[in-house]
């Protein structure tokens, strides 16, 4: 389907030849940088687990985070979105293969330096747990 053109012209255009400011381009740096961060620091601590176990790990650490330096009766609640995340993600697949889509909303709701705050917590999280090999019974059905 081809949109027509004076949509194109109208519509689409003149944000493709409108630079970004500087202040929102260091935010989505930022952005990913701490992304990237933290997915590789959890994947490095959970090594011997699935991408799923470790998605799961990283969204609970992010909603203790989330919970304890936010306010939960704000308009920019995670309530409503958790809701239809569940109805409808989870069992329309009947699987928790979700990525790490609500530890991305989590961090695209917070500001910069909220942000920074959530590694920092993360990090630390993860420095002052236990590790422990799994056994052979780790891998058995």
């Amino acid at each position: 389907m081809i949109l027509p053109e004076e949509i194109i012209f109208q519509n689409i255009m003149p944000y493709a030849y409108c630079p970004q400011s500087p202040e929102l381009i260091k935010d989505i740096r930022t952005y990913s940088f701490i992304l990237n961060s933290v997915i590789e620091k959890y994947r490095e601590c959970y090594s011997v687990h699935t991408e799923e176990v470790i998605n799961l790990i990283i969204q609970f650490d992010a909603l203790t985070y989330y919970e304890k330096f936010t306010n939960k009766y704000d308009e920019s609640s995670l309530l409503p979105f958790i809701e239809t995340m569940d109805e409808f993600e989870y069992n329309r697949r009947n699987t928790n293969k979700q990525g790490n889509r609500l530890f991305r909303i989590i961090l695209g709701k917070l500001k910069p330096i909220d942000r920074l705050n959530m590694l920092l917590y993360m990090i630390y999280s993860l420095e002052s747990r236990d590790y422990e090999e799994p056994n052979e019974t780790y891998y058995d059905d």
